[in-house]
């Protein structure tokens, strides 16, 4: 910021009025993650419901910059993905989702909605002395 604040009033002799005025941030991140957000269904910026139908839909409300001084709320609905609406069926508990910047070949950016499950794993028994079995071990 200081070497901004040094460069700025080298080129204009005076330093700037405010902070836009050293020029329009650049996002150079590939993932936002809203986990600070008050909450995943009611968050000021994010709003993630997710039905449990059948058919497993969510619908997600984000509030993006339109300029420099107002947001607006998009909505997006669509099925969830399969692997992710059967995790929730076996009873994750789904978290605050990421946002990722992925770019195609051609150079065009877009987004994608990552979701975020808490899965339950059984921790597997260990094995009991005197019960191996050579064979399989060597197979293996």
């Amino acid at each position: 910021m200081q070497r901004q604040l040094r460069n700025y009033r080298e080129k204009h002799g005076r330093l700037p009025r405010n902070f836009f005025e050293l020029g329009k941030p650049e996002y150079r991140g590939f993932e936002f993650t809203t986990e600070a957000d008050d909450s995943i269904a009611n968050g000021q910026f994010k709003k993630l419901r997710v039905e449990e139908a059948e058919n497993h839909r969510y619908a997600l409300s984000i509030k993006l910059p339109v300029n420099w001084k107002s947001w607006k709320w998009f909505k997006i609905e669509q099925s969830l993905p399969r692997k992710v609406a059967d995790l929730l069926r076996e009873g994750a508990v789904l978290k605050a989702p990421g946002i990722v910047k992925r770019r195609r070949k051609c150079g065009k950016e877009y987004y994608v909605l990552k979701f975020v499950l808490e899965v339950k794993v059984r921790k597997p028994k260990a094995r009991q002395k005197g019960h191996e079995n050579p064979e399989r071990d060597r197979q293996a």
